[in-house]
């Protein structure tokens, strides 16, 4: 990851890329990827970039990324066409939309006026309450890829309710366009034909402590299974 200024950043990052990859019996600390046949690896590599503004008076945090995926393994295309990887592109947006008024920190104790000294006031530090976005868009091609098209988006809001600063309360929606030409074979091989899926999300996170929380979730399926 390199910043060559505050508000610019590009990242990105190289593995192995391993066939059956969730398998059970393909797990281990060999590191020799896929067992029956090591040939078979291949490489993963994700690159991104992205800017980090912050916006208007009250300094609201942003990121807005770009990103490529290349996974190098080889796999079938739906119409049985050989291919040596599988790519996809996605663009994020995470941007916070409005921030509660500060709270002005007490001034430190110190020397007064009759010591020669001036008192120092730091500044208000500002607050991370108020409301936040994000959105998440992710493209592939659809001769080998289930779903080509997913998204989400969705609000969340800190320190919702007066007295807990720290809770988060969010409302997401994603939905996910499984490939026409996956329809297609399905079809032609006489198996159910996915379309898409969404769901609509709830979340209420209750902050215990600085280094625990609970949190319900509440999710309607739409189309479960496509």
């Amino acid at each position: 990851r390199v910043k060559p200024t505050e508000w610019y950043y590009a990242q990105g990052g190289l593995y192995l890329a391993i066939p059956q990859g969730t398998a059970t019996n393909n797990h281990g600390l060999d590191f020799a990827g896929y067992r029956p046949n090591p040939n078979l690896n291949g490489l993963y590599f994700l690159g991104e970039t992205g800017v980090t503004p912050k916006i208007g008076p009250a300094k609201l945090p942003g990121r807005y990324a770009a990103g490529f995926i290349y996974y190098g393994v080889e796999n079938t295309s739906f119409f049985k066409e050989k291919y040596d990887q599988k790519v996809a592109v996605y663009w994020q947006a995470d941007q916070q939309i409005f921030r509660e008024p500060s709270a002005g920190e007490p001034a430190p104790l110190g020397k007064g006026p009759s010591d020669g000294k001036k008192t120092v006031v730091p500044k208000a530090k500002l607050s991370e309450q108020g409301l936040y976005l994000m959105s998440l868009i992710n493209f592939a091609p659809k001769f080998n890829n289930n779903v080509p098209f997913y998204f989400h988006t969705g609000l969340v809001y800190k320190g919702l309710i007066p007295s807990r600063d720290q809770d988060q309360a969010g409302v997401a929606i994603a939905y996910g366009n499984y490939s026409a030409y996956k329809q297609i074979a399905d079809e032609e091989a006489g198996k159910p034909v996915q379309t898409y899926e969404g769901v609509v999300e709830f979340d209420y996170r209750v902050q215990i402590n600085k280094w625990a929380y609970v949190q319900p979730t509440l999710q309607y399926i739409i189309r479960p299974g496509a």
